[in-house]
């Protein structure tokens, strides 16, 4: 009595009165409302999931042909791949084949410079070796221009160290010593000049460079007057005379110990084609006086004396 109106009085609020019961068709309506508004609320909703479910499926065919279309490029970037693979080890390839053609063009280069350059090596050794022989061959010219022969003073010493050899020779010695003192003084009175070399050094010694007497060069030969000597050439002075007229023929040989008294061998001197080789002691000789006489034909052979000096 009297719930939903506050100005109806009811016995608790003393008004004397109760309030009369009335039906409630209002609280019934606001459930219908109620219950129609869930019902709008849950068709609406099943609306928006209907929509949704429209959306999904549409959102699943895109993501499907973005998935088809990916695969797609997928596979044509493989290929491409593949191709820019192949692409690349046939370039890898060429450099190498080019790296190796350009790398032995270089080696062939550098071979062709060393060879050239071991050639002119070559040429300069032989051009140092030629020099080398013309300086020995200066050298030698200038050892025998500074060569001087022994004096007679030593000769003389050497020779009469060998009177001892000689005292068997049946004669007088000191003929045989004065003529061999004539030969030596023939040997040093010819020193050694530029001039008196024949022919420029080529390669080997020349033979007698100092122009050495030769035998048919010195021979003293006094035929038909015994007081009268003189040289077979002209060279030098006048042999003394002969204490004995009976000496009809007297010859002195000089001879060198390296042959160029032999017809074989030949000498510069003489004109003779190839050159000897020069002595190691240029002032040694071998002298050999024969003294001959008519009135000794009945008489043994005399020895032919040889001095090695």
């Amino acid at each position: 009595m009297g719930e939903d109106d506050r100005r109806q009085g009811h016995l608790a609020h003393g008004r004397g009165r109760p309030a009369p019961r009335s039906p409630r068709p209002w609280f019934v309506s606001l459930i219908d409302g109620m219950i129609s508004e869930c019902g709008s609320e849950a068709s609406r909703l099943a609306r928006d999931l209907s929509e949704m479910q429209g959306k999904w499926s549409e959102t699943e065919a895109i993501l499907k042909a973005i998935e088809v279309s990916h695969s797609a490029k997928v596979s044509k970037l493989e290929a491409e791949i593949g191709e820019l693979e192949r692409d690349l080890g046939k370039t890898a390839s060429s450099l190498l084949k080019e790296k190796k053609s350009r790398k032995a063009k270089s080696s062939e280069a550098r071979l062709a410079k060393i060879s050239s350059f071991l050639g002119s090596l070559e040429c300069i050794r032989s051009r140092d070796l030629a020099l080398a022989a013309v300086e020995g061959g200066m050298a030698v010219v200038r050892a025998l221009q500074s060569e001087t022969p022994p004096s007679l003073q030593a000769e003389e010493t050497r020779l009469s160290d060998c009177k001892g050899a000689l005292a068997a020779v049946d004669g007088d010695f000191d003929l045989v010593l004065a003529y061999l003192k004539s030969a030596c003084f023939l040997l040093v009175s010819k020193p050694v000049t530029t001039e008196s070399i024949p022919e420029i050094f080529r390669g080997c010694e020349p033979r007698n460079v100092e122009k050495r007497i030769s035998l048919d060069e010195v021979s003293i030969i006094s035929k038909d007057d015994p007081h009268r000597g003189h040289l077979a050439h002209g060279r030098g002075q006048p042999a003394p005379r002969s204490p004995r007229p009976w000496a009809r023929t007297t010859s002195t040989e000089v001879t060198s110990p390296m042959g160029e008294d032999d017809p074989h061998r030949g000498h510069l001197a003489h004109g003779r084609a190839r050159p000897a080789p020069r002595s190691p002691r240029p002032w040694a000789r071998t002298t050999r006086t024969e003294v001959t006489s008519p009135m000794g034909e009945d008489r043994p052979p005399v020895p032919k004396p040889c001095i090695l000096v």
